[in-house]
């Protein structure tokens, strides 16, 4: 039995205290710990530093969207976190039943943070945008031409089906050559191995305005690019392209499309369009310019240091020909100002008790291609044209399908954006998502489980009709392509065809006209034929 004289005593008993923790006691811990080692082991530490440096130097372009997200959210997030905060400390030495509620407030606040802060910033952010948006109304509708007859799934089926089984396109771009318009899409390796060491070496660039274009590529386009959109590592488009941005450029940018055309000396290049992210606590996207990467070789040490490209901010593209009058605005972008027009009656004006003015951009179920569709516009004789990004825009309920606003967005960026109100003008079209059921109806023939119509977009043409009273007749053309038989759980591809059919609808009365696929130039007249008794008659 020990003696209770070995017992210790209370002044030699050890007190245990929970140690306090802070980021300031943190950082202090971890700065004394880096001296240490610096003293101790100075090539070591300083061989660690620089290896870490140089590996998020390196890995910048991983980083990059972590940073952009962060810029994104905090704001909102900032704000929604000091009021909850905020309430919390005013009311913690009040009573028990107002610091009750106090704390309720605090976690409702972060509850609905939690599950419906992203609609929240949406909201806020794309109200804000409406509020920098300045839109002309348009006094009549703007004139379509150079109608592109393919959709682009289809341009892209077409141009798979004929690739060998190590090649693949890019998606599809339509772009301004010269006077005419015309889908390009780069050759891209296909299996792991080529996409890391193979580069881009051929461009396919096929008209834009034929229903049947010569696919043959006995004559392809050489180029001769180091980066791709699908290929590895410093090769990588995107990669490389989130690479070249600076500081600045690294919290506020993003990449987007990449279009494939010719600058103005006749050489290839890559233009990749750029997000940028305007605002403090809730921005939103606009407009960043492009990144043209031009034809060449390139080596390792510059892809991974210094990145790709050279940057066109969007007030110089006007100072180059062969980016005016493109289809670069990320659609990103322009989707973003077409949903902001929801705003048109107020803040308020969306919220489900109200609706007043709401709109929606009329995507069709089941196409591959969402809007915008980039189409050739005119707004009277005399305008020369250009590419616009246009948007279809219906009631935000699904139930009513009439055309409320037409917008039009200037495809590189530069000039005015316009708007036609429909409803306002007391006009009543129908809008995209009705077409279908309308094309669908006029030919029972036709074996529509292995048949869809797609990517409906205006055919605007001066038509006179039967008393030959010439005027602008708003008309939707819809593309009809087959299904291909599934395979496995892959969803079913399509294919076009030697030559899709296209469809013609009238958009006040719904009368559907199907016309000669192979002569474009004569629908006009097909048109009269088929309408025109219609547009004499007066309700």
């Amino acid at each position: 039995m020990n003696d209770i004289s070995e017992a210790p005593t209370p002044s030699e008993t050890r007190e245990w205290k929970e140690a306090s923790w802070s980021f300031r006691d943190a950082y202090r811990n971890f700065g004394d710990f880096v001296r240490r080692e610096l003293r101790e082991h100075p090539k070591t530490t300083i061989s660690v530093i620089f290896g870490l440096v140089l590996l998020l130097f390196v890995e910048r372009h991983g980083i990059q969207p972590l940073l952009l997200f962060f810029r994104i959210y905090a704001g909102g997030a900032l704000i929604a976190v000091l009021a909850a905060v905020g309430v919390w400390r005013l009311l913690r030495n009040r009573s028990v039943r107002v610091k009750t509620f106090g704390g309720a407030f605090a976690v409702t606040t972060f509850a609905i943070i939690a599950l419906f802060g992203g609609g929240v910033h949406h909201y806020i952010a794309q109200y804000l945008r409406y509020r920098t948006l300045a839109v002309e109304e348009l006094p009549e509708l703007p004139r379509t031409d150079h109608e592109r007859i393919l959709p682009l799934r289809g341009v892209y089926a077409l141009a798979r089906e004929r690739m060998n089984e190590t090649e693949e396109p890019s998606v599809p771009a339509l772009i301004r050559q010269g006077t005419g318009y015309r889908w390009t899409m780069a050759v891209q390796p296909a299996r792991e191995w080529s996409r890391l060491m193979h580069p881009i070496e051929e461009v396919i660039s096929i008209s834009a305005s034929e229903s049947s274009p010569d696919m043959s590529r006995r004559k392809p386009t050489k180029v001769y690019f180091t980066t791709g959109e699908n290929l590895f590592f410093s090769r990588n488009t995107d990669t490389c392209v989130r690479r070249a941005f600076g500081p600045w450029r690294s919290i506020n940018y993003e990449p987007a499309e990449v279009f494939y055309m010719e600058n103005d000396a006749g050489k290839w290049v890559q233009a990749v369009s750029l997000i940028k992210w305007t605002g403090l606590l809730f921005p939103w996207p606009e407009f960043g310019g492009v990144q043209v990467i031009e034809e060449g070789g390139t080596n390792v040490f510059g892809r991974v240091f210094l990145g790709c490209g050279r940057w066109v901010p969007p007030h110089e593209i006007v100072r180059h020909p062969f980016l005016r009058g493109q289809n670069l605005v990320p659609f990103e972008v322009t989707r973003f100002m077409a949903g902001s027009l929801r705003f048109q009656k107020g803040f308020f004006a969306p919220l489900p008790l109200s609706r007043v003015g709401d709109i929606r951009i009329a995507d069709m179920p089941g196409d591959l291609n969402e809007q915008p569709f980039t189409l050739f516009f005119r707004r009277n004789p005399k305008d020369e044209g250009k590419l616009y990004q246009y948007f279809a825009l219906e009631p935000s309920d699904p139930d009513k399908q009439g055309l409320s606003t037409s917008f039009f967005a200037p495809a590189d960026g530069i000039g005015t954006k316009y708007a036609y109100r429909h409803f306002d003008r007391n006009e009543a079209p129908i809008g995209p998502t009705a077409v279908a059921d309308q094309v669908r109806a006029s030919n029972k023939i036709i074996d529509w489980d292995n048949n869809i119509p797609v990517e409906v977009r205006p055919y605007i043409h001066d038509i006179a009709d039967s008393n030959g009273n010439i005027a602008p007749r708003l008309t939707w053309m819809i593309t009809l392509v087959a299904l291909g038989e599934k395979k496995g759980d892959k969803p079913r591809a399509f294919t076009v065809g030697s030559a899709p059919d296209i469809a013609i609808i009238d958009a006040y009365r719904s009368r559907v006209v199907w016309v000669d696929k192979y002569d474009p130039a004569n629908w006009p007249d097909e048109l009269r034929k088929s309408l025109g008794p219609l547009w004499t008659k007066k309700d």
